[in-house]
């Protein structure tokens, strides 16, 4: 799989003659276009939810059908919506560092239980030690086969991935009692959602919104990373978690479900990892001013895939 290694900023350089290195001074954060990115998907969960609560009321006796259908949509929407916690990351949600944080532990971060601060840390373990047995963010280690999806659908690996004693021991005493703390929080926020369900009679909205946070939010999210880093080289019998692979990074379309699935641009992940301080806003511009590179234009071009072709890929070297 091609990628950006060993380019340096200064030899991409497009037909015009400007290097990457100048034209990156201008890809600046665009705060209102984020929150617009994510009020829109807020506002899809709560209509999607809303819909299902008029489903339930006025035809119950479709849930066989409804509760699947609406818990594979709200784990889908929950799960794009959580991607902006990579933005907030790297302080793309608002100019001063803490009113950023603020932001992003109380839109995004309380009732996915998981602190700001302690994403950061994971996070950019994740870049220094992409493809090596350390690496913090560690699902694409393996292979796409039934087995990893009938433990992502029936929450082994969210367990597995809560208990990673590899995250907790390098983020020390502080940052460990803040995940700690937000985990509670995330707890009791949904178990508040669970019991004015049941409370007002809600059965199935409860059925729901358990399914959708605890099963398919988890399942989607472990399969996006995946996708964006699996080898499609490597055989289901390599073991990652004790020998290094190779760095791989896709790129992907713009199509709708691409920009939903991989959402704050983790659907331009190669450019992401090549340049991870660039704000998600940036990386359609990154990414058109890199195809117009002689060193770069190439690898633009033929490292293109969607979710779908690398999900095939994958799960047919997997087999």
């Amino acid at each position: 799989m091609n990628n950006l290694e060993g380019i340096s900023f200064k030899e991409a350089i497009n037909s015009k003659g400007l290097s990457y290195e100048e034209f990156r001074r201008i890809l600046i954060p665009e705060f209102a276009k984020t929150w617009y990115a994510i009020f829109i998907r807020i506002f899809i969960l709560l209509l999607i939810l809303f819909l299902f609560l008029q489903i339930e009321i006025i035809y119950p006796n479709w849930y066989l059908i409804s509760i699947p259908l609406f818990s594979i949509l709200t784990g889908f929407m929950i799960a794009s919506l959580n991607l902006f916690v990579h933005e907030a990351g790297h302080y793309y949600l608002y100019p001063d560092k803490k009113i950023n944080d603020l932001l992003a532990n109380i839109f995004l971060c309380s009732w996915t239980g998981i602190h700001i601060s302690v994403y950061r840390k994971i996070h950019w373990k994740h870049h220094q030690l992409l493809s090596t047995p350390d690496d913090t963010e560690n699902t694409y280690f393996n292979p796409l086969t039934p087995g990893f999806i009938f433990e992502g659908l029936s929450g082994i690996h969210l367990l597995r991935i809560i208990l990673n004693k590899n995250n907790r021991l390098f983020l020390g005493k502080d940052l460990r009692k803040k995940s700690i703390m937000m985990l509670i929080t995330g707890i009791i926020i949904n178990s508040t959602i669970l019991f004015l369900a049941f409370w007002f009679s809600y059965i199935q909205f409860a059925i729901v919104w358990f399914l959708a946070m605890l099963v398919f939010f988890p399942f989607f999210a472990s399969i996006r990373q995946l996708i964006e880093h699996r080898d499609e080289l490597a055989g289901a019998d390599k073991n990652f978690y004790q020998v290094p692979q190779r760095k791989i990074s896709r790129l992907f379309t713009n199509s709708l479900f691409s920009r939903y699935f991989g959402s704050a641009g983790f659907n331009k992940h190669m450019i992401h990892h090549w340049d991870p301080q660039l704000p998600f806003t940036s990386l359609n511009k990154a990414e058109l001013f890199l195809a117009d590179c002689e060193r770069t234009g190439n690898i633009i071009v033929s490292s293109k895939t969607n979710y779908f072709t690398a999900f095939k890929t994958l799960w047919h070297i997997s087999k």
